[in-house]
């Protein structure tokens, strides 16, 4: 097996120590084990792909700007700019 350790605060540890028959180490490894199960499934069921992410948060931060460049100007609709950039995408 390999070796990793974990920090807890003082309190933390003061606890655990109230309970000496617990094997803290089998305790982390479950939960370890539990957490990739999970996350393994959530990426099996729902992929990330790097790419798509920079690519959103490129458009996210560009209408950002457009907003805030046309915040000053009254006749900017949301709904209208929301329509847009979805129309945009169906092609």
């Amino acid at each position: 097996m390999e070796v990793i350790s974990a920090k807890v605060d003082k309190r933390t540890k003061n606890r655990m120590k109230r309970f000496p028959d617990i094997n803290w180490s089998e305790v982390i490894r479950e939960a370890i084990i539990r957490k990739l199960r999970e996350e393994e499934l959530r990426r099996k069921i729902n992929p990330v792909n790097r790419e798509e992410l920079v690519k959103a948060a490129k458009a996210t931060d560009m209408l950002r700007s457009k907003q805030a460049a046309i915040s000053e100007n009254e006749s900017w609709n949301s709904v209208e700019e929301i329509r847009r950039w979805r129309e945009r995408r169906r092609y």
